[in-house]
C-alpha cells in the first residue's frame, strides 16, 4: 500500500513498517521506499541555459506549479513510437490543459545526442523550455529523477512536481495520475 501512495502517506506507512514489522524483507522494502522519497519536501534549484539559448532559473517560476519531465529520446529506428516511450504526450496534455492555470513544464533531457534532443522541438511537439543536461545533471536533480550515483542513462522517463514555493512535492508520478496530482498543487 505504501508503494502505491502519494509521498507523504508513503513515508508515514514506510516508517511504521520499519518500526513495527518483524519481517526483514518488508523492512528493506520500506527503507528503499523512504530513500526514493528522500528529496521530496526539499527546495529544487536549477539555473541553466535552455536548448534554445534562453536563461532559465526555477526561481522565476515561484508562484507556479512546475512539472519536471525527465526523459531521453529513443532512436528513430526503434519500433515503438518515440513519443510513447518518452512521456511527451502526457507532458504535452498537461501543458496544454493547465498552463493557463499556472503550470509550467521543464523538459530535462539526459541524452548524449543533441540531434535527438532537438528533434521534438523542431517538430513542434515541445513548446515549453527544455534543458539538455547530457551527462551533466546535478546530484540534486539526479536524485529527483531516481538516478543512482554513477548512473549514466536515465532508464524510464519520469515526472516530478514542484509546488508554488519551489519545493519538490512528488516524484516518479505515474502518467495515469499526473493530471490529478498537478490539479491538487494548483489549488
Amino acid at each position: 500500500m505504501a508503494e502505491q501512495s502519494e509521498p507523504e502517506t508513503a513515508r508515514r506507512l514506510a516508517e511504521e513498517l520499519i518500526k513495527g514489522s518483524p519481517m526483514i524483507p518488508m523492512k528493506d522494502r520500506a527503507r528503499k521506499l523512504l530513500k526514493k522519497y528522500e528529496p521530496v519536501g526539499q527546495p529544487i534549484h536549477l539555473r541553466s541555459t535552455t536548448v534554445d539559448g534562453q536563461q532559465l532559473d526555477l526561481e522565476q517560476w515561484k508562484g507556479k506549479v512546475v512539472l519536471l519531465h525527465f526523459w531521453t529520446p529513443t532512436s528513430p529506428r526503434n519500433s515503438i513510437p518515440k513519443e510513447d516511450l518518452s512521456g511527451l504526450p502526457a507532458a504535452k496534455t498537461a501543458y496544454e490543459k493547465l498552463h493557463a492555470r499556472g503550470l509550467e513544464v521543464l523538459g530535462i533531457n539526459v541524452a548524449r545526442d543533441q540531434t535527438l534532443v532537438r528533434s521534438p522541438m523542431i517538430d513542434g511537439k515541445i513548446t515549453w523550455p527544455h534543458y539538455w543536461a547530457s551527462t551533466n545533471l546535478s546530484a540534486e536533480l539526479r536524485a529527483v529523477a531516481g538516478m543512482v550515483p554513477g548512473q549514466i542513462n536515465l532508464g524510464n522517463p519520469c515526472f516530478a512536481l514542484v509546488d508554488k514555493n519551489g519545493t519538490l512535492r512528488d516524484r516518479d508520478v505515474p502518467r495515469a495520475e499526473l493530471m490529478e496530482r498537478i490539479e491538487k498543487l494548483l489549488k
